[in-house]
C-alpha cells in the first residue's frame, strides 16, 4: 500500500530552524482530516509527528516535514507495541487505508500543491510502487 506522499509546494515557507520542520505542513494536515479521527501534532527533532486520538487509530502516525526547497513529505506509519505483537493484535490495516484515503483527498483537492507522488518503502527503505494517487483507480 502506498504510505507516503511528496510534493512540491510554496504554500509553507520552508524552515529556517529545525524546530519549525513540518510545523505547517502538520497544522494543514490536522486540519484536512476528519475530525472524529482527533488528530493533533507534536515536534519532533526530525519534524513533526501527527497522532490520533480516536480509537482503533493510535497505532497511527504521520511524519511531516521538509524534503529540499519546495518539496514536503508526510509518512504514514503503523506503531505496534510489544504488547499487540505478543497478544497477536492484527494490524489496523482499514483505518490507516482510512486515513491514506482521507490525505490523498486533501493533496489532490490542493491546488497548490504539484509534482505528487505516492509511493511505499520496503523493510530497506528503498522506494517502490509509485503512483499519481494513494491507490490506484
Amino acid at each position: 500500500m502506498r504510505d507516503q506522499v511528496r510534493f512540491r509546494t510554496s504554500l509553507f515557507p520552508p524552515p529556517i530552524e529545525q524546530s519549525e520542520n513540518g510545523l505547517q505542513l502538520a497544522e494543514w494536515v490536522c486540519s484536512k482530516l476528519p475530525s472524529r479521527l482527533k488528530a493533533d501534532f507534536i515536534d519532533e527533532d526530525w519534524g513533526c509527528r501527527v497522532m490520533f486520538g480516536a480509537e482503533g487509530f493510535a497505532q497511527i502516525s504521520l511524519a511531516c516535514g521538509h524534503v529540499e526547497e519546495n518539496q514536503w513529505s508526510i509518512a504514514c506509519f503503523v506503531e505496534r507495541s510489544f504488547i499487540d505483537k505478543l497478544l497477536k493484535r492484527p494490524e489496523p490495516t482499514e483505518a490507516l487505508k482510512e486515513i491514506i484515503q482521507a490525505i490523498d483527498a486533501a493533496v489532490a483537492k490542493e491546488g497548490q500543491f504539484s509534482n505528487v507522488e505516492w509511493f511505499e518503502n520496503d523493510r530497506s527503505l528503498n522506494e517502490t510502487n509509485y503512483g499519481a494517487r494513494a491507490f490506484d483507480e
